[in-house]
C-alpha cells in the first residue's frame, strides 16, 4: 500500500471513529439535558469545562510529542530511548496533575461558592480530581499505540470511552447517584481503559525488558516540541470551553446549561469541515512535496468554489427549523436557546472553509500561520465574550464565537490565496450567501403557511427551496455544469487531476 493510501485510508478510520465517538458523546449529552434539567445540566457543564480546560493545560501538547517520537524512536530501533519516553511523559503528567490537584482541592469550597453558586460543585470539583490522575494512565498508552501505528486500536480510544461512560452514567442515575452520576461515570472510566490500553502496548512494546536511556536528553526533546504544538492547539480549546466559563460566572446556571445543548449541537456541522480535511491533507501534503502546484492550485479553487455551495442548504434548513429541532433533541425547556443556535450555525457555515484553509497551510509547511491565526481568533473570541455575555448572556456567547470564526475564515483565506497566487473568492462567497439567504427565506415562507406535521412542512418546503436554491446558484453561474461532468469521470476512472 503506498503512502498516500496509507494516509487516506489512516486519516479515513480516525475520522470514522471520531464521527461514531462524536454522535455517542452528543448522545451523553443530550442523555444529561434530558436527565437533569437546564439548571443542573448547567452546573456539570460548568464544572466539566473547568476541568477539561485544565487538563488541556496539564497535557501541553504532550500527546502529539508522544506519536512524534515514538515512531522515530521505534523506526532507529532505539527502544532504550522509548522506555525513556514513556517515564519522562509519565513523569511530566503525573506533575502537571498534581499541580492542578492541590489547588481544585483547596479552593473547591471557594469556587463552588464564589463562581459555580453551588455548593455540590465543590465534591464534584474533589471527584474529578481522581480523573485528573486516571486520565494519565490511559492516554499516554494510547497515543504510544498511534506511534507504532496501532491506528485501529488508537481510533477506538474515544468511541470505546464515550460507550463505557454513557453505560455508567445509566447504571449509576439508575444507582440513584443523580447530578455525580456522570462525574463518577468519567472516574469509573479510567481502570477500564487503562487495563485496556495497557494490555495491547505491552504486547506490542514491553517497554520493562529496556533499561531507560539517555533520559534527560529524551525529556528536554519531549518537552521543547510540545509546547509549540501546545499554542496551536490552544486557541481551540479557548474558543470551544471560554463562552462556557463566562457564562458561568455572569449568567445562571440555566443559561449555561441550555448553551451548552446548542454549542455542541452547531458543532456538529463542523465535522463537514473535518471529512474534507482528512481527505485534503495527505493528497495536499504529497502535492506540495512534489512542488506540484498547478494540481494543488485547482484543488484549493475547486474547495473554496464549492464546499461552501455544498454546505448552505443543509445549515440553512437547520437554521429556519432550529426550534423544532432543540424540542425534539432536548425538549421544551431548551427552546429559549433556538436564537443562540441560529446565530453559531451561522458562525459554522463560514469556519468550515476555515478548517480546510487551516489543513491546506499546513500541509504546505506553514503549520505557524494556522497557530497565529486559531490564538488570534480564540483573542477576539475571549475579549467579545466579556463584552457581550454580561449583557446578551448565550446570544452574547453566540456572536462573540460565530465573530471568531468570521475572522478565522477571512484570515486564512487570505494566507492561502497569497501563498498559492490565487485570486481571493470573495465576491463568489458574497453570491453563495445571497442564494443561501433566499433558500432559507423561501423554507420559512413556506413552512409559515401550510398546516402539516413538522416533518412533512420541512420536506415540502426544504424540496421547493432546494430546487429554486439550484436555479439560482446556475443562473448566477455558481457551478459550472461541464467542469463537473469533468471531475465526475474522472472520480469514476479513479483516475488523477
Amino acid at each position: 500500500m503506498s503512502y498516500t493510501r496509507k494516509a487516506v485510508y489512516g486519516a479515513g478510520l480516525i475520522f470514522l471513529m471520531s464521527i461514531l465517538a462524536a454522535a455517542v458523546a452528543y448522545g451523553i449529552r443530550i442523555f444529561l439535558a434530558r436527565k437533569l434539567g437546564p439548571a443542573e445540566y448547567g452546573l456539570f457543564s460548568s464544572v466539566f469545562a473547568v476541568v477539561i480546560i485544565f487538563l488541556f493545560v496539564r497535557d501541553l501538547g504532550f500527546p502529539q510529542a508522544i506519536v512524534k517520537y515514538v515512531a522515530e524512536f521505534a523506526a532507529q530501533q532505539k527502544y532504550s530511548h522509548l522506555t525513556s519516553l514513556l517515564g519522562s511523559a509519565l513523569i511530566f503528567e503525573m506533575i502537571g496533575s498534581l499541580l492542578l490537584a492541590i489547588p481544585f482541592f483547596l479552593l473547591s469550597d471557594w469556587l463552588a461558592l464564589a463562581y459555580f453558586k453551588d455548593s455540590r460543585a465543590a465534591e464534584m470539583l474533589q471527584l474529578f480530581i481522581l480523573y485528573l490522575f486516571g486520565s494519565v494512565l490511559f492516554t499516554i498508552p494510547k497515543d504510544t499505540l498511534l506511534g507504532f501505528k496501532k491506528i485501529t486500536l488508537f481510533s477506538l480510544g474515544d468511541l470505546l470511552k464515550n460507550i463505557l461512560v454513557l453505560g455508567s452514567m445509566i447504571w449509576l442515575f439508575s444507582l440513584g447517584y443523580g447530578i455525580f452520576s456522570p462525574v463518577w461515570a468519567y472516574v469509573l472510566v479510567c481502570p477500564l481503559l487503562f487495563i485496556w490500553y495497557s494490555a495491547w502496548l505491552w504486547r506490542t512494546f514491553p517497554f520493562l525488558k529496556y533499561k531507560a536511556a539517555e533520559f534527560s536528553i529524551v525529556a528536554k526533546q519531549l518537552f521543547t516540541f510540545a509546547v509549540p504544538v501546545f499554542a496551536t492547539a490552544a486557541g481551540g480549546k479557548v474558543i470551544g470551553y471560554i463562552d462556557t466559563l463566562i457564562l458561568t460566572y455572569f449568567r445562571s446556571s440555566v443559561e449555561v446549561g441550555i448553551y451548552n445543548a446548542v454549542l455542541p449541537t452547531a458543532l456538529l456541522f463542523i465535522y463537514i469541515g473535518t471529512a474534507v480535511s482528512a481527505v485534503v491533507f495527505p493528497l495536499s501534503a504529497e502535492l506540495s512535496a512534489q512542488k506540484n502546484f498547478t494540481k494543488l492550485k485547482e484543488g484549493v479553487r475547486l474547495l473554496h468554489s464549492y464546499l461552501l455551495l455544498a454546505a448552505t442548504p443543509l445549515i440553512g434548513l437547520a437554521l429556519v427549523f432550529a426550534p423544532f429541532f432543540m424540542r425534539i433533541l432536548f425538549g421544551e425547556e431548551y427552546i429559549s436557546g433556538s436564537g443562540a443556535f441560529q446565530i453559531l450555525i451561522l458562525g459554522v457555515l463560514l469556519y468550515l472553509t476555515a478548517t480546510v484553509n487551516h489543513t491546506l497551510l499546513s500541509a504546505l509547511g506553514k503549520p505557524w500561520l494556522v497557530t497565529m491565526t486559531i490564538l488570534s481568533s480564540a483573542a477576539i473570541n475571549v475579549i467579545l465574550n466579556f463584552l457581550f455575555i454580561p449583557r446578551l448572556g448565550i446570544w452574547g456567547a453566540a456572536i462573540a464565537t460565530s465573530v471568531s470564526y468570521l475572522f478565522a475564515l477571512v484570515w486564512s483565506t487570505i494566507l492561502i490565496t497569497r501563498e498559492l497566487s490565487l485570486p481571493a473568492p470573495w465576491q463568489r462567497w458574497g453570491k453563495v450567501l445571497a442564494a443561501g439567504a433566499i433558500y432559507s427565506g423561501v423554507i420559512y415562507f413556506i413552512a409559515q403557511n401550510i398546516s402539516l406535521n413538522s416533518g412533512l412542512e420541512m420536506f415540502i418546503s426544504a424540496g421547493t427551496a432546494l430546487i429554486i436554491y439550484g436555479l439560482i446558484i446556475y443562473k448566477w453561474k455558481l457551478i459550472d455544469g461541464a467542469e463537473l461532468k469533468y471531475y465526475w469521470k474522472i472520480l469514476r476512472k479513479k483516475q488523477t487531476l
